[in-house]
């Protein structure tokens, strides 16, 4: 195993581990790096069927939401490379959320990659499944990317 790590983290929860990066393969980081360029040019980016991202980028930081057609917003992942782009978007991602979640602290050491959950998640159970794989895998291609 690979010391290259990122946290994973979910807000809602307090759930985080270390995600290495050989847990994600160079091919699902090559195709989620080039949907990641055309979300950030504007086009619509279709991740599984159903499913889309959209999102920005400022600061060397990502910030994307998954959405499904028949329950809305799923999550937000938002993705710290550095220092530099991990403080700003932490004070952003720790204010309180509107349902709750768990009290957050101070940001890990970037990189890492923290998640808002949103109601639609409840509606569409099977979105479960996948996401968290999602998340990471989304993370490691950015990261690497800026890189």
């Amino acid at each position: 195993m690979t010391d290259r790590y990122l946290w994973h983290l979910t807000l809602d929860t307090g759930h985080g581990r270390r995600s290495y990066r050989d847990e994600v393969s160079d091919a699902v980081v090559t195709t989620l790096r080039q949907q990641i360029s055309e979300m950030l040019a504007g086009l619509p980016v279709e991740v599984l069927p159903g499913y889309r991202l959209t999102g920005t980028a400022a600061g060397g930081a990502l910030l994307a939401t998954v959405e499904s057609e028949t329950a809305g917003p799923l999550a937000t992942v938002a993705v710290a490379p550095s220092g530099r782009s991990s403080t700003r978007l932490w004070q952003e991602l720790s204010k309180p959320a509107p349902a709750g979640g768990v009290a957050v602290g101070e940001a890990p050491e970037p990189p890492w990659c923290a998640v808002r959950l949103y109601p639609g998640l409840g509606r569409d159970p099977d979105a479960a499944h996948w996401l968290g794989d999602f998340e990471r895998c989304l993370a490691w291609a950015w990261i690497e990317g800026k890189g």
